[in-house]
C-alpha cells in the first residue's frame, strides 16, 4: 500500500508497481498496473518483454497483449 503513495514531488511508476507485485507472486495485481503503467504511457514499458523480474507473466495471455499492443505503438 506504500507503494501507491505518492512522496512530495515524487511521481510513482505504474511500471514499477508492477514489478513489486510480481516480485511478491501476487501476478494478478502486476497485470493491473501493467495496464494502468500503459494507459499512463510510462516510459518504463520499453523494458516490458526483458525485465527478468516480470519473466512469470510471460505466459499469460493479457501480458502478451500488452507486448504486441506496445509493439504496434512503436
Amino acid at each position: 500500500a506504500q507503494l501507491q503513495k505518492p512522496s512530495p514531488g515524487r511521481a510513482i511508476s505504474p511500471f514499477g508497481i508492477a514489478v513489486n507485485y510480481a516480485g511478491l507472486g501476487r501476478n494478478e495485481e502486476a497485470l493491473q498496473w501493467l495496464s494502468r503503467a500503459y494507459d499512463e504511457d510510462d516510459p518504463w514499458l520499453t523494458r516490458l518483454s526483458i525485465d527478468p523480474r516480470l519473466t512469470p507473466l510471460h505466459s499469460d495471455p493479457r501480458f502478451q497483449e500488452l507486448v504486441r499492443k506496445i509493439g504496434r505503438a512503436n
